[in-house]
């Protein structure tokens, strides 16, 4: 009995168990850089949304004194040395131990809602002299166990 060895060509085991191994490899760098993109797009958001709330505390004390022009008050009235809260209504008050940020059911960031959210804001005013004040908006919020911080802070004058 003869045996007949048939030569065809093809890819051994070791060959495909080799180019397994390159393309898992492949894959698992691909696989990283997607998780390291979705985590820096989530910390952008964050980012954008706390200057954008810090802006808007800024804006709302600046309006503040603006109002206080228009109805003859002192331009300064209700802008104490102090920490604040203020939410898109202009509602300004006293901190008393709550800065956390909802989203209320009309969809503004606001101090009472439904959806809380991990965004925290305060307003510091300090009165540099009978001119000026200076206004300091930090807005934090957590991200897994990391906090994060944005401030802004601008001088508002008694220009008028």
């Amino acid at each position: 009995m003869k045996f007949k060895f048939i030569k065809e060509k093809g890819f051994s085991i070791v060959e495909i168990m080799v180019v397994v191994f390159i393309v898992a490899m492949g894959l698992l760098g691909v696989s990283s850089l997607v998780m390291q993109s979705i985590k820096a797009q989530n910390i952008d958001k964050n980012t954008l949304i706390a200057s954008q709330l810090a802006q808007e505390g800024i804006e709302l004390v600046r309006n503040k004194r603006d109002s206080n022009w228009k109805i003859g008050d002192n331009w300064d009235s209700g802008l104490s040395a102090g920490n604040y809260i203020i939410d898109y209504t202009g509602n300004i008050s006293l901190f008393s131990g709550n800065k956390k940020l909802f989203i209320n059911s009309d969809g503004y960031y606001a101090h009472e809602g439904a959806i809380p959210t991990s965004f925290t804001r305060l307003i510091s005013i300090t009165n540099n002299s009978s001119i000026s004040i200076t206004v300091i908006c930090t807005v934090e919020w957590t991200t897994g166990t990391q906090t994060n911080s944005y401030v802004a802070e601008t001088v508002l004058y008694n220009w008028k």
